[in-house]
């Protein structure tokens, strides 16, 4: 399982996440509370190559999850959703059922229709007491009902977005996609939509000493410090992969520092901007700190769908990437050189 693409959405309870990942749904390591599939209605053949084909190869009946179902929407909103599953990787399968002609593409106004009805239909059993707080789908309607990718994409954003903001429970949203050109072509059309140029870890010059500093640093931290640690196995995987967008490590990087300061302060539910502010008292050298905020900032940048109304749009180019491969570096440099120091001085003051 490849992670292609990430996004955050802010709302008023946090920032969640939309992932885009190549790989095969029923591999997924931890389970989902929700997968969504889309069919055209009263089509429950699992036929080879398709997702209900493989559900059937993995001891999941389409055809008994219909006759057992646990919700009927059928009537309004054109979904229906299953009973438990026991050892799956996912909990229950919402299905969504495409009623437009089988011979003709709907247009986007019907797309974000249907779009609509199936995330009502979540936020309908969420109200039900039933977990829905991550969801996982492939891309509704781009298999056997032929829809163009191109037509889903933008309206794909913009209902998750707001059911994202509707659904307070709803944390995060996977798109996982089996084919590989078919994955990269969603992750592709989201940063379209989503405005993000194309800049990749080759395009850096002089980038790749750093590059390896950065992989050699991770590789300690990952087996010595804090051996398997996840973050930073995916710092050194995103760092050494020549196609790694510059959104890719700032997310990564913003993700790295949280933990690089959470260990510092022994805490887990400070905010990592009062953390870097608070980092200068407990002896972080000026410019340690100054690097710590272009981190944050850099990585905010990468995840976020949105930009402040008053502010001018950003624009990024691969000196902005190199600037903050240089900044991840010293900071992993300096917490590995003065963690101890700095958490025993931390401790001393806060009475740990």
């Amino acid at each position: 399982m490849k992670q292609l693409n990430y996004l955050e959405v802010e709302t008023s309870n946090g920032y969640k996440s939309i992932s885009v990942y190549h790989g095969d749904i029923l591999t997924l390591e931890k389970p989902a509370d929700i997968l969504f599939v889309s069919i055209f209605s009263g089509g429950l053949i699992p036929l080879p190559g398709t997702l209900l084909g493989s559900l059937k190869e993995a001891g999941i009946d389409p055809r008994e999850l219909y006759e057992n179902k646990l919700y009927d929407f059928t009537k309004g909103l054109n979904t229906w959703l299953s009973q438990p599953l026991e050892d799956k990787p996912f909990i229950r399968v919402m299905f969504f059922e495409m009623r437009h002609n089988r011979n003709s593409s709907p247009d986007r106004q019907e797309i974000e229709l249907m779009l609509e009805n199936l995330f009502l239909s979540l936020l309908i059993i969420s109200k039900k007491g039933i977990p829905v707080e991550n969801i996982v789908m492939p891309v509704l309607g781009a298999g056997h009902q032929k829809i163009d990718q191109k037509k889903i994409i933008p309206s794909l954003l913009k209902i998750t977005e707001r059911f994202l903001n509707e659904i307070g429970n709803l944390k995060s949203i996977y798109f996982i996609e089996k084919d590989a050109r078919k994955a990269k072509a969603l992750s592709s059309g989201i940063n379209k939509v989503l405005g993000r140029m194309k800049i990749d870890l080759e395009s850096v010059k002089f980038g790749r000493s750093i590059r390896r500093s950065i992989s050699r640093r991770a590789a300690y931290i990952s087996t010595t410090l804090f051996p398997g640690e996840e973050e930073f196995l995916k710092l050194r995987e995103t760092i050494e992969d020549d196609e790694s967008q510059y959104y890719q490590v700032g997310i990564l990087a913003r993700r790295t520092l949280e933990f690089i300061l959470k260990d510092v302060f022994s805490d887990d539910n400070m905010q990592l901007n009062d953390m870097i502010r608070m980092s200068r008292d407990f002896g972080f050298p000026a410019h340690i700190v100054s690097y710590m905020h272009l981190i944050r900032s850099f990585g905010n940048l990468s995840a976020h769908t949105t930009f402040k109304s008053d502010s001018i749009k950003p624009s990024m180019n691969e000196e902005d990437l190199m600037i903050n491969l240089l900044a991840i570096d010293k900071v992993l440099e300096f917490w590995k050189e003065n963690r101890c120091e700095l958490r025993r001085k931390i401790s001393n003051f806060l009475g740990v």
